[in-house]
């Protein structure tokens, strides 16, 4: 398995202009990327319509989805050739009327494994990338 992931821009939140990311931060960035994009919006060939699970969006579909969303991001992550496996735990809490519900990924690639987190509490979205120092050119 090789392990150059090549580099394209920094944009984890937002795009930062004339920085690139490199190794395990890029592959971090683009599977974020895969996890909030809705399915079907990339335009191109079958590759493309497969690419995306709006986890955010499910959540917000209701409780009853949160029992499947481990292998769904899994089925939707293994897409990449990159990734070779992962795990995923899911919790919900409640507090009155707000929920809150926070997934956590760990993937794992031929340089090493990485974390990532979604947290999504009364309609926001909070991302976060963990467990690796940012490769950027």
């Amino acid at each position: 398995m090789t392990t150059d992931f090549g580099s394209d821009t920094h944009c984890e939140r937002s795009y930062k202009s004339g920085r690139f990311a490199t190794g395990l931060l890029l592959v971090a960035q683009n599977a974020l990327h895969r996890l909030i994009t809705p399915q079907g919006m990339l335009r191109g060939g079958k590759q493309e319509s497969l690419y995306g699970l709006d986890v955010p969006g499910l959540i917000g579909h209701g409780v009853a989805v949160i029992p499947t969303l481990p292998g769904r991001i899994h089925a939707q992550l293994i897409l990449d050739e990159r990734i070779t496996d992962t795990g995923t735990i899911v919790t919900q809490s409640t507090d009155g009327p707000a929920t809150t519900v926070i997934v956590r990924i760990n993937c794992q690639t031929a340089l090493g494994p990485f974390e990532l987190v979604l947290s999504v509490a009364d309609g926001e979205v909070t991302t976060e990338i963990l467990g690796i120092e940012e490769e950027i050119a």
